[in-house]
């Protein structure tokens, strides 16, 4: 779920006039919150960590000196080649990335992030639910 409201935050951001850039990578920032959600192994420094490196993957910087935890921060991600890239970098501190950067750092977010640290996947139980209404209405 937390994915899915970042997703429509990022949708909504997009709708202002100086900000149609940020739909194009709407579904790749609620992918990274997964991917933060994942691999920070339950410790919620970690997923601050992971989670804020966007701001610096999305205006093309792939090493920054601090993380949030006070490590050495880069992108995971293999070296990038400027042929194969399809989504246009965002320039730094243009109203696209100030939105981009609110709803990373949006307060409420932060608060609730160490519910997130353990990562829970719904799409199994989801198709094993819509599986089972297909051969039982709900009310059984």
């Amino acid at each position: 779920h937390g994915g899915k409201n970042i997703l429509k935050k990022v949708v909504e951001a997009s709708k202002s006039k100086n900000c149609k850039e940020q739909l194009v990578c709407a579904t790749a920032v609620r992918n990274h919150f997964w991917y933060a959600s994942k691999e920070c192994g339950g410790d919620e420094r970690k997923m601050k960590a992971i989670w804020f490196g966007i701001l610096h993957h999305v205006v093309n910087e792939h090493e920054w000196l601090l993380n949030v935890d006070g490590t050495y921060g880069g992108c995971a991600h293999e070296p990038l080649y400027v042929e194969n890239q399809c989504k246009p970098w965002l320039e730094k501190g243009s109203p696209a990335h100030l939105a981009h950067r609110n709803i990373v750092e949006d307060k409420r977010l932060l608060k609730n992030l160490g519910q997130y640290t353990n990562f829970r996947h719904t799409g199994f139980l989801e198709s094993f639910h819509s599986h089972m209404l297909m051969y039982a209405p709900k009310r059984h």
